[in-house]
């Protein structure tokens, strides 16, 4: 019966690192994106609101355009970045999902081990 829970143990614990490293991939990819723009982002802040002294009601798309074109990134759009901001935050929080579900899984099997097998 112990052996029995030890290999169901074994196989989610197997199952869920490959998800997280899985994710931790994808989660690797979208914030080297996310933080290759926000130079751009930045500096175009900068340079649409003069120092901050001018305001437009316009200025997301004016920002946008030199984001574009500073970037040389065309498809580049400000609700793109902001949907990069939510996936990094969701990934975030499922990586925390994972990372905890993982250490009590190995909580468990050592748990499980005899006084033999943990020296």
């Amino acid at each position: 019966m112990t052996d029995d829970i030890s290999k169901v143990l074994a196989k989610k614990f197997v199952a869920l690192a490959e998800e997280k490293n899985e994710l931790i991939d994808k989660y690797e990819l979208l914030v080297k994106k996310h933080d290759e723009m926000v130079p751009h982002i930045n500096s175009a802040r900068i340079t649409a609101t003069q120092g901050g002294k001018f305001s437009n009601p316009r200025l997301n798309k004016t920002v946008e355009s030199m984001v574009r074109y500073d970037s040389g990134n065309e498809d580049f759009t400000m609700d793109l970045f902001k949907e990069w901001e939510n996936d990094i935050s969701e990934m975030n929080k499922k990586l925390s999902q994972l990372t905890f579900a993982l250490s009590t899984l190995r909580e468990i099997r050592d748990s499980q081990k005899t006084e033999t097998e943990k020296k």
